[in-house]
């Protein structure tokens, strides 16, 4: 699969991601505080391999196993591109989202919020870009020629988010 083939790829797991993420809250799987508002869900959660947290059970995975069964801390490997789920910690703090640091999210945020941020899993030059997606459901990319985001030795931050580089991917 060619680069532009990759991008393409990322840009449609993160759409599909976005959006398994949108029909997780709306149907109230995750209600840790119990106020009848669902929150967005972990990788496992959302692929049906972990219920632990779980308020509604989920009748069928909606992230496809080939995805989450190669999670490693909220993260995993699709297309040439490496994707991390952040969830809220507090009203301007982010997480890895895994079941390890999960706990340091916060519920009511978590009703509100989420990140996916999507990076090349090997940089080789500027025509690479990194993405992401957040609850609105768009995805925004960036050229990664400042970053120079690479598999797991540089990884994106929840802020990169903020950057006015970001615009609306394709």
């Amino acid at each position: 699969m060619g680069p532009g083939a990759n991008e393409s790829a990322a840009v449609a797991t993160l759409k599909y991601l976005a959006q398994c993420q949108e029909q997780f809250r709306s149907e109230c799987h995750l209600d840790r505080d119990g106020d009848d508002r669902g929150e967005y869900g972990l990788i496992a959660e959302l692929g049906a391999q972990d219920s632990t947290r779980l308020t509604r059970a989920l009748p069928a995975m909606m992230i496809p196993g080939s995805i989450w069964s190669r999670e490693e801390a909220g993260r995993f490997v699709r297309s040439g591109y490496h994707f991390q789920l952040y969830l809220p910690r507090g009203e301007k703090g982010w997480v890895p989202a895994s079941l390890s640091e999960v706990r340091d999210s916060d519920a009511d945020a978590a009703e509100q919020r989420f990140l996916w941020f999507a990076w090349p899993s090997s940089y080789g030059n500027s025509e690479e870009p990194c993405f992401f997606a957040d609850q609105s459901g768009q995805v925004k990319k960036a050229d990664n020629a400042k970053w120079k985001l690479s598999g797991t030795s540089k990884v994106p931050w929840p802020e990169l988010a903020l950057h006015p580089d970001f615009v609306p991917a394709g």
